[in-house]
């Protein structure tokens, strides 16, 4: 069929050029208006032939020269949207005067190729739609006749129009019927998407104001008219991997092959890696993986080479019953031979490249094999020959990906596995120290969060050498913020990952631990030498459990003597709780060996760094607390030697400065005097509640005066009268329910006379589940007695 003109005029070339983009698109959208609303008239009246008059004056507008690829665009997009009242128009027989055909006839007397194409298309497809011609045939007419248009722009707007209208009426299915087949619907979309791209290719050598870097701007926006026509095909439902890999993926390949331009080889061939199905690219690596040796030498390889092999990955990790998949078609190994091609023929390589190859390859290994580290292992030898000799890397996104090489196999993997791997050390020594202390930070996390153990010597020296950035530090570093404390306790952690089956070897590890942090100088010290004594209080428990005694054999020896003496460090080291729990913990296990005087002297240090390194109140009622809590549970100890530390206990709590911090302590130590079947002191649990009670008595008496609140006296009473409570329960008859009434009395006239305010709720709450205690205890009131808000004997 030959296309007759009809003579059209516009002036629309010639008065884009005299204005700008943006007036140009103004005037541009005015005139598809002012033609739309002629042409909806037109379909009012069902005139047709005026309708598609007035459709070529909306289509004429897309001839525009001076408007960038994103503004034409726009009015393309405006173009079409007006475009489907005359295609909803032509559906309709009843309302069409003309037959199909005849339409079709009509359309091709458009003056200009551009808008003669655009209703070519628009009523072929309609054609389709209606059956009145067959598939094949109007396909093939279509893309052969929208070559007329030739200017890069325009003519992939009208081929990306072709692609749109004809996306539901392609052929899906495999028999050939009078529609076509598969085959036919394959075919027609290849062919339009090699036209597409050689005009897309050629808007690179356009002349155009800006120069070569503005047509690479402009080309990257249109990218995506190009790709639609392999998401076109992707979507194909008849399309099974027989079809793929014998008529889609070689000719696809052939045009991106043969366009010899890096800009659409790079965006074509990771369109073909994201949109058509893992699977698919799984049987077809070997094409895949030529082609990527045949792109042009400027092609990112890294891009499209990690996009694959993290597709590969995720397709893995999804589908955990792939792996004889994976094994059957080779996969790692062609994937590991690509990539050293790659290196070997691109000695220019950057490095940020090519190792983040082998981050995505290492990922790959993880996601297919999680069970086995030896793919791993090759990715990081690989990586090491590769760079391991080159010194150190500082490019900070290659350093990056250095550090991601590293990282992802602790995610599957054993840490102490990993750092056995020569490559691992190698690859670690491309880092300057930074990088290397992150890394460090990043393996000492994945292995606490996984428990991974160490079972020997060799493998905590392995340890501790790998985090050496963090045990040692460089000169001149910040070690008083608060990263370096987490930091540090992190590393402090690191004892409690040893684990031996014999107590002897276990032993040698927590000494080798303590070689290391020594090197870490007095501010990592005092943090990481605490974890020190807390392990070798674990083992003295192992060996307890073994019924083993301190007479009885070397090894308690010699672990209380490291006990005593890493104990002494921390004291001498630190001005914090730390070492008091080092001491008590210590006394606490000589005590359970039964070893009355190294409990004393864990005591007496414990004790000695109480008054001479405890400066603040807080750190004080802390430590009182806990060495309370342990010289209560301390039953092997002489009376003499225990009512010496008990003595000393007690006076401590005279000498806080504060009355609150004193009646604390004071009812505190009443629990040192009373242990059913061991220690049952009425009179000493008696006088140190009083001494609690004088000392709220005190503050109450001093808020009288005043007529100011010097401290919490509601909850204060509150606290005492529990206190009492506890006892009275235990069995002490020497704390009577007389005292627990006056007590209870005074509390209660406290919690009345507290202000209403959160904390207030607070004790009210803590006082009414105080009070609940005494429910089933008998009255020591007559009936004649007082009777009171808070009386339990009401």
């Amino acid at each position: 069929r030959r296309c007759r003109t009809r003579p059209f005029r516009s002036t629309f070339a010639k008065r884009t050029r005299a204005m700008g983009a943006d007036q140009a698109l103004q005037e541009a959208t005015t005139n598809v208006k002012r033609g739309a609303f002629e042409m909806k008239r037109a379909l009012g009246e069902e005139n047709l032939r005026e309708a598609i008059h007035a459709a070529t004056k909306i289509l004429e507008e897309l001839r525009a020269t001076s408007l960038t690829p994103q503004r034409y665009y726009d009015l393309y997009l405006r173009v079409c949207d007006e475009l489907t009242h005359l295609e909803a128009f032509l559906m309709d027989p009843q309302r069409r005067s003309l037959t199909l055909t005849e339409v079709y006839e009509l359309v091709q007397q458009a003056g200009h190729i551009v808008p003669r194409m655009y209703l070519i298309c628009l009523v072929g497809c309609v054609l389709i739609k209606s059956k009145a011609e067959t598939t094949k045939s109007i396909l093939t007419e279509l893309v052969e006749m929208t070559r007329g248009v030739q200017h890069p722009v325009r003519g992939l707007f009208v081929r990306s129009y072709l692609a749109q209208q004809s996306k539901d009426k392609l052929p899906d299915h495999v028999k050939t019927g009078e529609d076509g087949s598969v085959e036919d619907a394959i075919d027609f979309v290849i062919q339009n998407f090699t036209e597409m791209n050689k005009l897309w290719v050629r808007m690179q050598h356009q002349s155009m104001p800006g120069g070569p870097g503005r047509n690479e701007i402009e080309r990257k926006q249109l990218r995506d008219l190009v790709g639609k026509n392999l998401v076109l095909l992707s979507q194909l439902e008849s399309v099974d991997l027989p079809l793929y890999q014998k008529s889609i993926l070689p000719k696809l390949l052939e045009q991106i092959i043969n366009c010899k331009d890096d800009i659409a080889q790079q965006y074509l061939m990771d369109c073909v890696i994201q949109v058509f199905p893992d699977e698919f690219h799984l049987h077809s690596l070997d094409a895949l993986l030529d082609a990527f040796a045949q792109l042009s030498p400027t092609v990112n390889l890294r891009l499209i080479m990690s996009g694959l092999m993290n597709r590969l990955a995720e397709f893995a990790s999804e589908d955990a019953t792939g792996l004889q998949e994976f094994e059957s078609v080779d996969a790692f190994n062609k994937l590991s031979s690509s990539v050293s091609n790659i290196l070997s023929s691109r000695q220019d390589l950057p490095v940020l490249d090519g190792v983040s190859l082998f981050v995505s390859l290492v990922k790959f290994a993880v996601s297919v094999y999680p069970e086995d580290v030896a793919y791993a292992k090759a990715v990081l030898d690989s990586a090491a020959a590769a760079y391991g000799g080159r010194g150190q890397i500082s490019e900070r996104k290659a350093v990056s990906q250095v550090q991601t090489l590293l990282s992802t196999p602790l995610e599957q993997y054993e840490a102490v596995v990993l750092l056995s791997f020569p490559s691992y050390e190698q690859l670690l020594g491309c880092l300057e120290f930074p990088a290397r202390h992150a890394v460090a930070i990043s393996t000492l996390k994945q292995m606490l969060k996984k428990e991974s153990k160490m079972a020997n010597t060799q493998d905590v020296e392995r340890v501790l050498t790998f985090l050496k950035p963090l045990i040692v530090g460089e000169e001149n570093e910040v070690t008083l913020d608060e990263d370096f404390s987490e930091e540090q306790t992190l590393v402090s952690a690191v004892v409690h990952l040893i684990e031996c089956p014999d107590p002897d070897e276990q032993f040698q590890c927590i000494a080798v631990v303590k070689d290391h942090f020594q090197q870490g100088g007095i501010d990592r010290m005092k943090l990481t030498f605490p974890s020190l004594v807390f392990a070798g209080l674990k083992l003295v428990g192992t060996l307890q459990s073994r019924g083993e005694g301190l007479g009885e054999g070397k090894q308690l020896k010699i672990l209380f003597r490291f006990l005593y003496e890493t104990a002494l460090t921390v004291g001498h080291l630190s001005t914090t709780n730390a070492a008091i729990n080092c001491f008590l913990g210590c006394a606490k296990a000589a005590d359970g060996c039964k070893e009355a005087d190294l409990s004393y002297e864990f005591y007496t240090e414990a004790f000695m760094h109480y008054e001479e390194h405890l400066g603040t109140t807080k750190k004080q009622s802390d430590a009182l607390q806990i060495i309370i809590g342990t010289l209560r549970d301390s039953d092997n100890l002489p009376k003499e030697d225990w009512d010496r530390l008990a003595k000393k206990v007690v006076s401590y709590s005279s000498n806080f400065l504060r009355k609150q911090d004193q009646c604390r302590a004071h009812y505190r130590c009443a629990h040192l005097f009373w242990k059913v079947g061991l220690r049952e002191e009425d009179d000493q649990v008696l006088h140190c509640l009083e001494r609690a009670l004088k000392a709220v008595q005190a503050i109450r008496k001093m808020s009288d005066i005043t007529h100011q609140k010097v401290g919490p006296v509601a909850l204060l009473y509150v606290e005492v009268l529990d206190a009492h409570i506890y006892h009275h329960l235990a069995g002490n008859r020497a704390v009577t329910l007389e005292i627990i009434q006056e007590i209870l009395d005074a509390a209660t006239e406290e919690v009345v006379k507290e202000e209403v305010s959160d904390s207030s709720i607070d004790v009210r709450a803590y006082f009414e589940r105080t009070k609940k205690q005494l429910e089933g205890i008998a009255s020591p009131l007559t009936n004649n007695g007082p009777t009171t808000a808070g009386s339990f004997s009401a």
